[in-house]
């Protein structure tokens, strides 16, 4: 009897999370981290955290505005022969608009994303775009792990080796990011 009541128990649990979860309608929070790995000539990882508010529609949509800051490393890239172009380590800041869609109502819910805006630290594009899961933690609030695609465009100090003449570039960086993050 013991063992039965066990089992029972265990798949009770188990169906109390796949039950539906209906996002409630009205003001929406995310806030996020993860790490870009880019996949240019520049080795340019980086550990990033953002923060979006916005208006959940209804238990798919979602549309909001947000910023991120982007903890970049120091780098350098002799990508175009006769320039060292680097960059100091700093904090990028993107103002982005912030899309979501989720495709079930269940705890367990699959996402795409597309963030897209502009650095206010470059004066660059940002673009975003990625899937994940959402896992409902109650009607209000979730966890989140999503991976993606990112492309932008950053300011690299240029130096010609030839004539020692200073300068600037931009560069096209592009890479995956993967995130963790939570929803309130």
């Amino acid at each position: 009897m013991k063992k039965i009541s066990i089992c029972f128990a265990i798949i009770l649990a188990f169906a109390s999370t796949v039950q539906a979860q209906k996002l409630n309608k009205g003001y929406k929070g995310y806030v996020d981290a993860g790490y870009f790995i880019e996949n240019t000539d520049v080795d340019f990882n980086r550990f990033e955290i953002g923060l979006s508010h916005g208006y959940q529609f209804n238990s798919h949509l979602f549309l909001g505005g947000g910023i991120g800051f982007h903890f970049s490393p120091s780098c350098a890239s002799n990508k175009w022969e006769n320039y060292l172009d680097t960059r100091n380590s700093k904090v990028d800041i993107p103002l982005f608009i912030d899309f979501r869609a989720h495709f079930t109502k269940r705890r367990i819910a699959p996402f795409i994303g597309l963030k897209g805006g502009i650095y206010i630290s470059d004066s660059g594009p940002y673009l975003n775009i990625s899937t994940g899961l959402r896992y409902a933690l109650n009607r209000k609030s979730g966890l989140t792990l999503s991976i993606g695609y990112t492309a932008e465009e950053l300011e690299f100090d240029r130096l010609n080796i030839r004539d020692k003449s200073t300068g600037s570039t931009q560069y096209q960086i592009e890479g995956a990011v993967i995130k963790l993050g939570f929803d309130f």
